[in-house]
């Protein structure tokens, strides 16, 4: 399996794509979708946490694409902590999420990956 790192051409596109994403959001609300002043890490990571347990317990265990939704939980929240984004609900971040996510999930090493990933976030989900 290839890695993903911070030379890869996907890790760059979706860099580009949030920072992008950002800027509008930051111009169209006046500021309100970016945080003017970087959380701390220690304020960062419940929250971050909590989000993915959140959304990890609402999934159906009958959901035929429980470990999809799962991995779509993990990403959403790496982007929105990467990126400092704070209105996740926003249809332009939903937009940025999907089109990684498909992207990723055009690879075949990778879309096993995501599926080997979704299975690991669920693992203790009851």
């Amino acid at each position: 399996m290839s890695t993903i790192d911070s030379s890869s051409p996907l890790l760059a596109q979706l860099r580009a794509e949030a920072l992008a994403w950002s800027r509008r959001a930051e111009a169209r609300d006046g500021g309100g979708a970016v945080k003017d002043r970087p959380r701390a890490a220690a304020d960062r990571a419940p929250d971050w946490l909590a989000r993915v347990a959140q959304a990890l317990a609402a999934i159906d265990r009958d959901d035929p694409q429980r470990q999809r939704r799962a991995f779509r939980a993990y990403l959403q929240a790496v982007l929105a902590r990467e990126c400092r984004i704070d209105r996740v609900e926003d249809p332009a971040f939903e937009a940025l999420v999907d089109r990684v996510q498909d992207t990723m999930e055009a690879d075949p090493r990778l879309r096993k990956a995501i599926v080997a990933a979704g299975d690991l976030l669920l693992q203790n989900v009851r």
